[in-house]
C-alpha cells in the first residue's frame, strides 16, 4: 500500500489582484519643472561639492574622477535646468552634485552664456 508523504509540496497563493496604483514622487505638484527622477534601481555613490569639480569651459562639462578610472560628468546646461546627478559613462556608478545657484552663475559667466 502507498503511503501518504508528510512532506507534499507547499500549496502556491492565487496572485494578488492589483490594488489602486500608489502615488509616485513624481507625482506631486511641488517638484520643481524639469524634475527627473534618476534612472529605475540607479543609487547615489556620493554627494561632492561642485568647487570639487575640473571644469572645462570649451565642453562646459564638469569632471570628477570615478573609482571605475574613468571620471563623472554633468554638463553646465543640465547643472541649469536642475539636474544635480553625474553619472559615469564606464560604469553604473552616479554622484550627486552639491551647489549654490551663485555657484553656477560665476561658471556661466566664465564659459560664456551662448557657447
Amino acid at each position: 500500500s502507498k503511503s501518504k508523504s508528510a512532506f507534499a509540496p507547499p500549496r502556491l497563493a492565487a496572485p494578488r489582484k492589483p490594488g489602486p496604483r500608489r502615488p509616485s514622487p513624481a507625482d506631486s505638484t511641488r517638484l520643481p519643472p524639469g524634475f527627473r527622477p534618476p534612472a529605475m534601481g540607479a543609487t547615489v555613490y556620493d554627494d561632492v561639492e561642485l568647487a570639487d569639480f575640473d571644469f572645462d569651459e570649451a565642453a562646459r562639462t564638469f569632471y570628477y574622477p570615478c573609482p571605475c578610472g574613468d571620471r563623472f560628468f554633468i554638463t553646465l546646461d543640465e547643472l541649469l535646468d536642475g539636474e544635480d546627478t553625474a553619472s559615469c559613462p564606464s560604469c553604473s556608478l552616479r554622484i550627486r552634485v552639491v551647489y549654490d545657484d551663485e555657484d553656477l552663475e560665476e561658471f556661466e559667466e566664465v564659459a560664456g552664456a551662448d557657447a
